[in-house]
């Protein structure tokens, strides 16, 4: 993959934000791809939220249960996984 050349050989700050506050999270679940996102989590990337929206609750909003599953083990306080999960459920509703 070329986000893991990104990430572990030129040491790119998976945190790093564009001029919307959006981060490459947020745009690994605009983009649908599971596999970014576990990377992106492996090497440090937080569930930073912007005035739009969480990573996490974006992905709940759509519906993707598998993209709001790969947060599980990562950067989420119990009160944003209630959440995560909680809209997901309504999303389905």
């Amino acid at each position: 993959h070329l986000i893991k050349y990104y990430l572990d050989e030129l040491k790119c700050n998976p945190n790093e934000s564009d001029q919307d506050g959006r981060t490459p999270l947020h745009y690994a679940i605009d983009g649908g791809s599971i596999d970014v996102i576990r990377i992106l989590l492996e090497r440090g990337a937080r569930n930073v939220c912007t005035e739009a929206i969480c990573p996490v609750f974006w992905a709940s909003l759509e519906a993707r249960s598998d993209l709001v599953d790969a947060f599980e083990k990562y950067c989420l306080s119990d009160e944003q996984w209630i959440e995560a999960r909680e809209l997901l459920g309504a999303s389905y509703a």
